[in-house]
């Protein structure tokens, strides 16, 4: 896995559904959208907060079912963190809805300086992934319901994240 110019992520290779039962995964569903949902898989459970609630440790397959059958364009970049499963569930636990002026990645960054990796400075995404790739943390990309084997970081505003947020909460 290459990133060149900081935000563009090569050598993304089709996920096999075991890839995801080991190891620590930043999961980017809808990459097409601005922005895109941001969630961990971490030894085949997935970790996630949203406007609509939590999901703390569900089995990774039934999310992968749900992408699947909606043809969810989604990354998976594995991370070389320690997998501290009782960290990951308090930090999500602090989130069980995400509030006003609150992201998917606020508890992602907490997780990973809970364990000893500072990333406070990334307010997005395409601020994070850079500051991972930079110390040597991202081991493999991986994609489902994409085509292509490298993809841009698309660059957006607290702005946008909100307008999201509120146009998915109108759909429910």
């Amino acid at each position: 896995m290459k990133l060149k110019h900081l935000r563009r992520i090569e050598n993304i290779t089709p996920l096999l559904f075991k890839n995801l039962s080991k190891g620590t995964f930043l999961c980017l569903f809808g990459t097409d959208k601005i922005p895109p949902h941001l969630g961990l898989v971490v030894d085949g459970k997935y970790y996630s907060t949203s406007a609509k609630g939590s999901r703390l440790g569900e089995n990774v397959q039934l999310v992968l079912r749900r992408v699947k059958q909606s043809k969810i364009p989604t990354l998976f970049i594995q991370l070389d963190i320690a997998d501290d499963v009782q960290k990951l569930v308090a930090t999500f636990e602090n989130y069980p809805k995400l509030k006003e002026n609150q992201t998917c990645l606020l508890p992602i960054k907490d997780y990973i300086k809970s364990i000893g990796e500072d990333v406070t400075s990334a307010n997005f995404v395409f601020e994070l992934i850079p500051i991972l790739h930079s110390r040597e943390l991202i081991t493999n990309c991986f994609s489902l319901n994409m085509k292509d084997t490298s993809f841009e970081l698309k660059v957006y505003s607290k702005a946008d994240i909100v307008n999201r947020i509120v146009k998915l909460q109108e759909t429910c």
